[in-house]
């Protein structure tokens, strides 16, 4: 009688284990098919680029996924409606509401923008289209509109600096507490609707590279070009209005104010000259030689608006309701005050009007974009004298990037940049009938297999019943 019973007990024991075995194994199951999952890509609105390792979160949860080379993520989340919240240092955080179901997959990119691309490096070479990679190593700042991009940095020393040979050792300390406060509202009287006001305070710092003392000679030009220790920060005080209105199935449309008035900014300086004798701080070499550095200096201030709006047809029936749409357009008004007498008050290196378009198709395994990206005129080096303000031209460049998933492994993708053949570089100096500069490139075309593979633990569980 024990004996059958310990027997009863011991079958009952396998049965529970096997039902605990079969549960566990079953349970990724479930979650996978209760779960909706959201994918798509993220992009550098101002550079058209897609962007690697980028953060996409929903906001207040654990669940986050960082893109690949090709900008590309998939998350998984529960059912109903949540924030997906995408970041990358050196652009501004993007926000989106996005509705998913059970076993749905939806479609969401997105498109990082940035102050610093509306407004533009202080250098005297124009903007710099990839200076994201340049924000990415400065990380002081708490918001990215208190930035700016390091490439910009470097100013005059003080002390003596030489370019054949050092004078003495150049070295420089210094220590400065400062305090950055801020105040953000939002207001969001129905579900589609959202406002927020803002006020921000931060300091643009150089980096460790700039305030290195490397000079260089440009013999061609020729220039003396001078980075040294005694850059100073910049500080900001920033204001923001934005409207945001969120529809369904999956799109917003964005207004957006701002204002930056910015104090001790650095600016490029093209003023001095070498001067001639063995006394120039040079050895006597470069006599006449134009030297080229940044300063700090006098304020600026920048307005602009920005409206944008993205669309994910879902609701056509068939072929169409795989196609997307998206489209920004923004404004800039640039006042600045270096203590001189320039041509203008624009500040240089800050573009006026820039605009995107893009349309988008995914459906059938197929990975559509094609998006064009422009920019107006603007100044990029100013001086007291008229005929050496140089500007560039306007831009407008097209790209197409495609992409076929065989299975959610395995793809193959042909990317297209600057199919059109836009200059990279188009400037004139004084006037319009003297050309400055101009660089032109043949279209960039990246095409490959992707391919990828993960291995999954499993539970197996084996049943031996005593009888």
């Amino acid at each position: 009688m024990n004996l059958s019973a310990h027997v009863c007990r011991a079958r009952l024991s396998w049965v529970k284990i096997g039902l605990l075995c079969f549960g566990l194994a079953l349970a990724p199951c479930v979650i996978a098919q209760s779960l909706g999952t959201v994918v798509g890509q993220v992009s550098n609105a101002a550079t058209a680029t897609f962007l690697e390792v980028a953060e996409v979160a929903v906001a207040g949860s654990s669940r986050i996924a960082i893109t690949d080379r090709e900008g590309r993520y998939e998350l998984s989340m529960p059912p109903g409606v949540a924030t997906v919240v995408v970041t990358y240092t050196g652009l501004e955080v993007k926000r989106v509401p996005v509705v998913v179901s059970a076993g749905s997959r939806v479609v969401q990119n997105f498109e990082l923008s940035s102050s610093l691309y509306r407004m533009g490096a202080f250098t005297v070479s124009g903007l710099r289209e990839g200076s994201a990679s340049a924000i990415t190593k400065q990380r002081e700042a708490f918001n990215v509109k208190n930035i700016v991009v390091a490439d910009s940095f470097g100013n005059v020393a003080d002390g003596p600096v030489t370019v054949s040979g050092v004078s003495g050792r150049l070295g420089r300390k210094g220590a400065y507490t400062d305090t950055f406060p801020g105040l953000h509202l939002r207001y969001a009287p129905t579900r589609g609707f959202v406002s927020r006001l803002s006020y921000s305070s931060g300091i643009g710092r150089p980096s460790f590279e700039a305030l290195m003392p490397a000079d260089s000679v440009n013999e061609v030009a020729p220039t003396v070009n001078i980075r040294n220790a005694g850059l100073k920060p910049q500080y900001a005080d920033n204001f923001d209005a934005t409207a945001e209105y969120y529809f369904e199935p999956v799109g917003s449309l964005t207004a957006s104010v701002f204002m930056k008035q910015i104090k001790g900014f650095q600016f490029t300086d093209s003023s001095q000259f070498v001067a001639t004798g063995a006394g120039n701080g040079f050895d006597g070499q470069y006599g006449g030689y134009r030297i080229t550095t940044t300063r700090n200096g006098g304020n600026a201030r920048y307005r602009g608006l920005e409206v944008s709006y993205q669309q994910q047809f879902t609701f056509l029936p068939g072929f169409w309701r795989g196609f997307g749409f998206y489209a920004n357009y923004t404004r800039l008004l640039t006042r600045g005050d270096d203590g001189g007498a320039t041509v203008t008050t624009q500040v240089a290196g800050f573009v006026p009007k820039t605009g995107n378009v893009a349309l988008t198709y995914l459906g059938a395994g197929f990975n559509l974009r094609l998006n064009a990206v422009w920019r107006s005129e603007y100044l990029v080096t100013n001086s007291t004298n008229p005929a050496l303000v140089v500007y560039q031209e306007p831009k407008l460049q097209l790209n197409l990037k495609t992409r076929y998933n065989f299975s959610r492994a395995t793809a193959i993708f042909c990317d297209i940049e600057n199919f059109n053949k836009s200059p990279i570089i188009e400037t004139w100096v004084g006037s319009k009938d003297r050309p400055n500069q101009t660089r032109i490139v043949v279209a960039k075309v990246v095409a490959g297999i992707q391919g990828r593979f993960c291995t999954i633990p499993t539970l197996v569980c084996s049943l031996n019943p005593l009888c």
